[in-house]
């Protein structure tokens, strides 16, 4: 799980959010760390209920403040998310846990072809340890590109 993932498994429920369609989508990491970990902009909200972004930001921060949560602020248009680390971090064990070595798993490149270049003798040259290197980075990547 990801802070993006965590936002939005804590919010999700709030029935002004759904007004948007796949509002998950407009969660953003924050350029600056002080205006907090993720950001939801309210400007495509601002369309759809006819209200100043701003307007609407401060509903959202009282809206979505809870535990998971140390602080939600609204800001120019933006509701900026302090995430509660230790909550998180939580969450993140307890999924790591139960899915155990599955953990971290993705199918992203389900399908498609990977081309790896391994290191090989040179029949002008001596191999020497620096080509081990390249075996070894080789060998690396095959075997995590089959794992997933």
């Amino acid at each position: 799980m990801n802070l993006k993932e965590y936002v939005y498994s804590n919010i999700k429920n709030i029935e002004e959010l759904n007004s948007v369609e796949n509002f998950e989508n407009l969660l953003i990491n924050t350029i600056d760390s002080s205006l907090g970990d993720i950001s939801l902009p309210c400007f495509t909200y601002a369309k759809a209920l006819r209200k100043s972004p701003m307007e609407i930001a401060n509903t959202f921060a009282e809206l979505c403040k809870n535990d998971s949560f140390e602080d939600v602020k609204a800001v120019n248009g933006y509701v900026n998310f302090y995430v509660n680390k230790s909550k998180f971090t939580r969450s993140v064990l307890e999924e790591a846990l139960s899915r155990g070595v599955d953990f971290g798993r993705q199918n992203l490149g389900e399908g498609k072809v990977v081309c790896i270049d391994y290191s090989s003798v040179n029949l002008a040259k001596y191999m020497h340890i620096g080509h081990l290197k390249n075996c070894f980075l080789g060998e690396s990547l095959a075997r995590l590109f089959e794992s997933a």
